[in-house]
């Protein structure tokens, strides 16, 4: 199975897709209209446990961000709490959070980059985080609002 990113915006909604999830028996694609009736966390995780095969989703309405991992993180999701502001970003590319970054190495991370001649699980930079696996995060107005394993 290859790799897929797809991004899509509807209704206000964005919908970040990496991987390929299926739902009710079809590829889930960003443009679906299931994401409308997503709105608590109780919903998101109703919806992540009927998800089948490797994914992440990023979900943006308006003031509201919600990502979601996989069983087994197979596509990880970045956090990165932004160190002047105080606020949450959330992002399938660590490279994304970049600009947000204070640019600190990681020790983990170093020390397996030495180590095995490469980064390893953790991100290189000590002040982004991976989404665990399994995992919701709701964030609101860039503050964390709620997180659960399902």
């Amino acid at each position: 199975m290859s790799a897929f990113s797809n991004r899509s915006t509807t209704d206000g909604i964005d919908v970040e897709i990496e991987g390929r999830p299926v739902f009710d028996g079809r590829l889930l694609l960003p443009a679906d209209p299931t994401f409308n009736g997503l709105h608590t966390l109780n919903d998101f995780a109703d919806f992540a446990r009927k998800l089948r095969g490797p994914f992440s989703i990023i979900v943006r309405n308006g003031r509201h961000v919600t990502a979601i991992t996989d069983f087994g993180a197979c596509f990880p999701i970045y956090t990165l709490l932004e160190a002047s502001t105080g606020r949450l970003h959330v992002a399938s590319n660590a490279a994304e959070l970049r600009g947000y970054s204070q640019r600190t190495l990681s020790k983990r991370a170093l020390f397996w980059w030495c180590a095995k001649g490469g980064v390893g699980a953790d991100p290189f930079y000590a002040d982004m985080q991976l989404l665990p696996s399994a995992s919701i995060l709701q964030i609101q107005n860039g503050k964390p609002l709620q997180q659960l394993q399902y």
